[in-house]
C-alpha cells in the first residue's frame, strides 16, 4: 500500500487546517450578519431614522 511521508502529512494538514478556518470564517460571518440585522431594527425600532434627519441646518 501507499505510505505518506512527513511531507505529506504536513500538506495535507495545512489544507484541512485552511479548510475548517474558512468553514468557521462563513460561518462566523453569516452569525454577524444575522446579529447585525437585528441590532439595526431594534435601534430603528427605539430611536427612529435618525440619518434622514439633517441637523446641521443648510
Amino acid at each position: 500500500m501507499y505510505e505518506m511521508v512527513g511531507y505529506e502529512w504536513l500538506i495535507y494538514g495545512g489544507a484541512a487546517a485552511m479548510a475548517v478556518a474558512g468553514g468557521l470564517f462563513a460561518l462566523r460571518l453569516v452569525l454577524y450578519l444575522v446579529k447585525k440585522s437585528r441590532i439595526e431594527r431594534e435601534m430603528d425600532e427605539e430611536y427612529g431614522q435618525p440619518q434622514l434627519y439633517n441637523r446641521k441646518g443648510g
